[in-house]
């Protein structure tokens, strides 16, 4: 079936599938959102094996409207996180936009409300069309989209601000030729797929490390031991050669988030020796990343005994890290054998709030010898000159 016409059919059939509260799979509206229209986007897809096909009719309640994505596994397979392409229609069901967008729930979790998200949200768009302003096409949109949503409507009143790019939308009275939106859907598969294979890595986590700033104060720093995370199936560990490849690609935390884990860390070690007792040592530590010089580590502490660990500081602003970059240098360090039973690396993690987490993993070397954890080379770096 024509993408026209399925446009049409939803925009008909709403307003009585909308009325009855509930999601109804067994409604034609619901089979028409979520197996039909994916369907009958395929084969423009297909080509892509990367590219996956979701509509939703909403979880549990019905949401205001419908949405039809296209995710890139690479980056996600979820409309709340990362970006994907999607076909928003209006709540009022008198236009449907297509569009690239990030997914809002991410940015809800790392700023909280419409007033500190929003704006972040818009900025991580500014900062993605910068970095791809060469392969945009001058008549995609740029700014907020219109879905007709009052702020009582939450997830459509946000979808309004996550738009990326996007075509002017589609009235449902003059809605465009199929050959047009069929034109419109490949342009921006191809530029979306473009956008995610580059290798910048334009990551939601790292344009949100770029908008985001440090929290003015910080409240409490929480430490922990490290303990393994639990195995888990990554969402690319089905897909075969180069797809499998793609979710190890190296991917440096940006600097600001860097120099803020590192001055945290710095913080904790000053504080916890001082509060032991021995103001000498905490004159005494070393912050080696700050005086430009490249051991192998960070910071030079002292345990509660007097004697020296070595750290390396890592640090995101998630929640959580499943994997840490290391240089070759940093790595040889953790395993050299007279210094590794007192090599530390500090994973700070929500580096940028108010309340940061510092997990510390003593002797990685031990845990990977042990096979608790896995260290492998992802990057080689080529030098264009003789050695």
């Amino acid at each position: 079936m024509a993408i026209r016409e399925l446009i049409e059919q939803i925009a008909a059939g709403w307003p009585t599938y909308f009325q009855k509260g509930r999601v109804d799979k067994r409604d034609r509206i619901y089979e028409v959102v979520t197996t039909q229209f994916p369907g009958a986007l395929q084969p423009y897809v297909a080509s892509y094996d990367t590219l996956t096909l979701q509509g939703s009719t909403g979880a549990g309640n019905i949401t205001a409207a419908p949405w039809i994505a296209i995710f890139d596994r690479r980056l996600t397979t979820s409309a709340t996180t990362g970006y994907y392409i999607v076909y928003l229609f209006s709540t009022d069901m008198s236009a449907v936009t297509l569009c690239l967008a990030f997914g809002t729930t991410q940015f809800e979790k790392q700023f909280g409300g419409p007033s500190t998200a929003f704006p972040r949200m818009r900025s991580a768009a500014t900062r993605l069309q910068e970095m791809f302003s060469h392969l945009i096409p001058v008549h995609m949109a740029r700014g907020p989209i219109d879905l007709a949503a009052k702020s009582g409507q939450r997830l459509h009143y946000a979808y309004q601000q996550s738009a990326i790019l996007s075509y002017a939308p589609y009235r449902i009275g003059t809605l465009p030729g199929e050959a047009e939106l069929v034109a419109d859907l490949r342009e921006l598969v191809h530029l979306y797929t473009e956008i995610v294979s580059d290798p910048l890595e334009a990551s939601v986590e790292r344009l949100v490390e770029a908008v985001a700033e440090p929290a003015p104060h910080v409240e409490k720093i929480k430490v922990h031991d490290f303990e393994p995370r639990p195995p888990r199936l990554s969402r690319e560990s089905n897909m075969p050669g180069t797809q499998a490849r793609r979710s190890r690609r190296y991917s440096p935390e940006s600097r600001k988030v860097g120099d803020t884990g590192e001055r945290l860390v710095l913080r904790h070690e000053r504080e916890r020796l001082i509060k032991l007792g021995r103001q000498d040592l905490a004159d005494r530590i070393r912050y080696h990343a700050q005086e430009l010089e490249f051991v192998g580590w960070d910071i030079t502490s002292f345990d509660d005994d007097g004697n020296e660990m070595f750290i390396e500081v890592k640090s995101s602003i998630g929640k959580t890290v499943s994997r840490v970059n290391l240089t070759i240098n940093e790595w040889e360090a953790a395993c050299d054998p007279a210094r590794r039973d007192c090599y530390y690396i500090y994973i700070v993690t929500n580096a940028l709030s108010a309340t940061p987490n510092i997990e510390r993993l003593l002797n990685p070397a031990s845990y990977v010898d042990d096979k608790q954890l896995s260290c492998e080379a992802i990057v080689y770096e080529l030098q264009l000159s003789p050695p």
